[in-house]
C-alpha cells in the first residue's frame, strides 16, 4: 500500500502573486514642490493582500526513467525520484530560514523520537553493537536506541490505520532472508543499521564469508591470534579452479588457511608459514583486496 498518492507529471499547487495599487483620488502636488515618495506602512499580515487562490502546474524532470517503486528493492536515482512522491518518512527536513541557510526538521509519519539509549544499555551488548573507540556499554549514554512516536493521524488509502505492527511487517518483509531485497543494505550496514539485521538478512545464505573488519580484528593476524580459523579464496587467489587432490575431490572454492592438502601438483598453501600470523596477511592483490576472509556467524 501506498502511503500517500501524489501525481509525478503534474502536482497541484498554490502560488503567490504581489498587486501594486494606487489611489487615483490623491491630490496632485503643486507643479513646484518636488515629489516626496510616501513611506509604505508595515502590514501587521505581510501576506494581506496576495492572491493565493487558483491552481497551478509544478514541472519536474528525473536524470533516468524509473521503472521499480519498491521501497524494498529500487536502485538507482530514476526510481528515487519517483519514490520520493509516494513514500513518506519519520521526518522531512525544510527551510526554516534562507536568509541564514538554515533547516529544520519537521515530523511527518512520527510525532517525537526520544533517545531512550541510557534506558537500554544492555541491548548495546546483546546486539553486539559497534561502540565508540575505548568505551563500553556502561559508558555509552545516547545515539542507539530511539522511541518512536508514530503519527496518529496516518492512514493507509482505505483508512486503516498505520502502527507500529505495520511497520515491523514491512520491515520483516524488507530483511526477509529468503528475498534478499536489495534495499535492506541500508538497514544492514552502516550509520542505520538496525540491531540484529544482519544476522537476520543473512540467517538462510549458506557459504558466506565475510572480511576479518566486519568481525572487528584490525587485520588477518589479530582474528587468528583470537582463535578465528580463517578461509582463503584459493580458487580466484591461486586461479585453481577445477584442482583435485589424489582422490579426485574437487578444490572448494574457499579452504582453510591451515589446509595442507595438496590439490593438483602443490600444496596450495606451502609459501606461507602458517604457525606466523604476520604471513597471512600477504594474501592480498596488487589492488588490496584482501582474499582470507572469516565464515559469517548466525
Amino acid at each position: 500500500m501506498k502511503l500517500k498518492k501524489i501525481g509525478f507529471a503534474a502536482l497541484a499547487a498554490t502560488a503567490v502573486f504581489g498587486l501594486a495599487a494606487c489611489n487615483p483620488e490623491a491630490t496632485p502636488n503643486t507643479p513646484d514642490t518636488p515629489d516626496t515618495p510616501d513611506t509604505p506602512d508595515t502590514p501587521d499580515n505581510p501576506y494581506e493582500g496576495l492572491v493565493t487562490s487558483g491552481s497551478y502546474t509544478y514541472n519536474t524532470y528525473s536524470e533516468s526513467l524509473g521503472d521499480n517503486w519498491n521501497p524494498h528493492t529500487w536502485e538507482d536515482s530514476g526510481d528515487s525520484a519517483i519514490l520520493g512522491y509516494l513514500s513518506v518518512g519519520f521526518v522531512d527536513m525544510s527551510i526554516k530560514s534562507t536568509e541564514d541557510s538554515e533547516y529544520q526538521w519537521v515530523y511527518e509519519m512520527a510525532e517525537s523520537i526520544t533517545d531512550v539509549t541510557k534506558d537500554n544499555k544492555a541491548d548495546l551488548t546483546k546486539y553486539k553493537s559497534t561502540l565508540p573507540a575505548g568505551k563500553t556499554a556502561d559508558q555509552v549514554e545516547e545515539g542507539y536506541v530511539f522511541q518512536i512516536k508514530l503519527n496518529k493521524n496516518a492512514k493507509w488509502q482505505d483508512g486503516t490505520a498505520i502502527n507500529a505492527d505495520s511497520y515491523i511487517e514491512s520491515m520483516k518483509r524488507l530483511l526477509d532472508p529468503e528475498m534478499l531485497n536489495y534495499r535492506a543494505n541500508l538497514y544492514i550496514n552502516g550509520e542505520s543499521a538496525i540491531a540484529g539485521a544482519y544476522d537476520y538478512y543473512y540467517s538462510k545464505t549458506e557459504g558466506l564469508y565475510v572480511g576479518v573488519a566486519s568481525g572487528g580484528y584490525a587485520n588477518n593476524a589479530a582474528a587468528i591470534a583470537a582463535g578465528q580459523t580463517l578461509y582463503l579464496d584459493a580458487e580466484t587467489f591461486w586461479n585453481a579452479k577445477g584442482y583435485t587432490d589424489a582422490d579426485g575431490n574437487k578444490l572448494p572454492k574457499w579452504i582453510p588457511i591451515t589446509d595442507t592438502t595438496v590439490y593438483g601438483a602443490y600444496n596450495l598453501l606451502d609459501k606461507f608459514d602458517k604457525t606466523n600470523p604476520e604471513h597471512c596477511d600477504p594474501y592480498t592483490d596488487a589492488a588490496g583486496y584482501d582474499y582470507v576472509e572469516l565464515p559469517a556467524k548466525y
